[in-house]
């Protein structure tokens, strides 16, 4: 009888497929049990020893890579069976009504939400102006663009529509001309926009719409939907208005700081994708509930209140298909089994890390929720396990909510990115802050970002300034604080993609620093 050799890739293979399991049973117990019960961690034992032994590294939050840790390293400091484990509190109110839409209705036109948009934004832009001590005796304020007086000075108010020959369209696939697309493509994988030198803007309200001229305005740094303020000149020879300067609604309006008594740390994540092979989810889960991590690092996250999670959390749909061949009911149930998995794995993750700790869901771009933003919460039936969980909170995108006294603004990223595509020369934290200046979370929506038609009101005003503004899914990670006229600070976040850098980003509600963690598996 001939004697099977097992070759080492073989052995390899078979170890691998133990770790999984070994894992995966892991991943059952819940949080309590990890940290108390000898059993769970003897179970836990195992599959971390199997971990090192494979070559695995550990988190490291300094972004360097670090040598592999012994079993005994690893759980040198685990908690006594006895210890009682407590992250630190807070008191939280989610602004649930302002992105919440109770009926889906596609009737209405998409012009009234320009309309309401220019009606709440008029107030704030007039009300900086008279506060910065406007002479009416030699600029005229101009209550619509058609008392505009070319003998004067004169300040409009009114809504930008930018023209751009390369903006894509929705007709370009019925295009028999296939220079005018080719143009665009190369343009933009050129300089990773569709600006040109010979784009225009111009100003429009209710009753009239001028062309915007001169110096006193960067066309190649506004989009359309921003509501301003242009001091200038009307040409009568040409119709065209002249501008000296531009005046934005700008920051204010913001509540006062709270006084925080302690270090409350808050982590914010985008763009998990889970359902691949990446075991950098799992870290992270293992780091944040304290299964891994030195002492030092124990401590600092035992002051972890809360995770956000800043959509585009399940991997993106491999599409294998031709867009030209026709679909079958074989390719589409492939299709189906790809967004199941990953959101089993979704759901197992969440459900790992709600055992521990409060978590706040944002859908995104690759979610399973509607494309329009504001994007509704992700349905709980798609997430059954985790949604069973008191900590588990699925949220709209964007969201707003006030977390011990600290407003939170944020969005998993797709108006940054949809802005991104239509201006030059800013960078995406640049890009956040300018929507903050605009008073606009999304001013493109529904010019090129999708959106719902509202008839009364634009949820995207910023009615209120926010201690922080972040933004997920972004390439890198970015941070800076804005200050306005009145002592205003706002801390602007660009959270990074984490199935891209391996990185999250650590807020203390205390003070509004700001720091990055590294994960990596090499």
């Amino acid at each position: 009888m001939r004697k099977r050799c097992r070759s080492s890739t073989t052995a390899n293979l078979h170890a691998t497929l133990w770790l999984g399991r070994q894992l995966n049973r892991f991943a059952e117990v819940s949080l309590g049990q990890r940290l108390r019960d000898p059993a769970a961690w003897r179970l836990y034992e195992s599959g971390a020893a199997a971990m090192t032994s494979t070559g695995l590294w550990r988190a490291d939050p300094g972004g360097g890579r670090s040598e592999p840790r012994c079993l005994e390293d690893l759980l040198r400091d685990r908690p006594d069976d006895d210890q009682e484990y407590r992250r630190p509190t807070m008191d939280v109110t989610t602004d649930g009504d302002t992105f919440a839409i109770s009926k889906m209705q596609f009737a209405q036109q998409y012009a009234s939400i320009y309309f309401a948009r220019l009606v709440l934004l008029r107030s704030k832009i007039i009300e900086r102006l008279s506060s910065s001590g406007l002479d009416e005796r030699k600029v005229k304020l101009c209550s619509t663009l058609l008392d505009v007086d070319p003998e004067i000075d004169c300040i409009i108010v009114g809504t930008i529509y930018k023209n751009m020959k390369l903006k894509p369209c929705v007709l370009d696939e019925y295009m028999t001309d296939p220079v005018v697309n080719e143009t665009r493509v190369s343009a933009h994988a050129l300089t990773g926009c569709y600006v040109a030198e010979d784009d225009t803007v111009e100003l429009e309200d209710e009753h009239a719409r001028l062309l915007l001229t001169g110096d006193g305005i960067n066309v190649r740094r506004l989009v359309t939907g921003v509501v301003l303020a242009v001091r200038g000149r009307l040409q009568p020879s040409s119709g065209q208005f002249q501008v000296f300067e531009t005046i934005v609604a700008g920051v204010s309006d913001q509540a006062p700081f709270p006084v925080v008594s302690r270090d409350k740390l808050v982590v914010l994540v985008s763009g998990l994708q889970a359902g691949g092979t990446s075991i950098l989810p799992q870290l992270l889960v293992d780091y944040i509930t304290g299964a891994i991590g030195s002492d030092a690092e124990r401590c600092v996250m035992r002051d972890v209140a809360r995770v956000v999670i800043c959509g585009d959390s399940i991997r993106e749909r491999t599409d294998t298909t031709d867009r030209n061949e026709v679909r079958t009911k074989w390719t589409m149930k492939a299709e189906t089994s790809q967004i199941a998995n990953a959101l089993q794995s979704l759901d197992l993750f969440l459900e790992q890390l709600c055992s521990s700790v409060d978590v706040d869901i944002l859908p995104g771009p690759l979610d399973p929720t509607n494309v329009a933003v504001p994007q509704q919460p992700i349905h709980h039936l798609l997430l059954p396990r985790s949604s069973a969980l008191a900590t588990m909170h699925r949220i709209t995108n964007p969201c707003s909510m006030t977390l011990d006294g600290v407003m939170v603004l944020g969005t998993s990223g797709q108006n940054v990115t949809d802005i991104a595509d239509y201006v030059d020369g800013l960078s995406r934290l640049d890009i956040l802050e300018q929507t903050l200046m605009w008073r606009v979370i999304a001013p493109t929506c529904p010019d090129t970002l999708y959106g719902f038609p509202f008839n009364d009101h634009d949820p995207f005003v910023i009615k209120s300034v926010p201690h922080v503004y972040f933004a997920g899914n972004q390439p890198s990670f970015d941070t800076r604080i804005v200050e306005g006229a009145h002592g205003e600070r706002v801390r602007l976040i660009a959270v990074p993609a984490f199935a891209t850098t391996g990185q999250v980003v650590l807020l203390n509600l205390r003070n509004l620093d700001c720091h990055v963690m590294q994960f990596s598996s090499r």
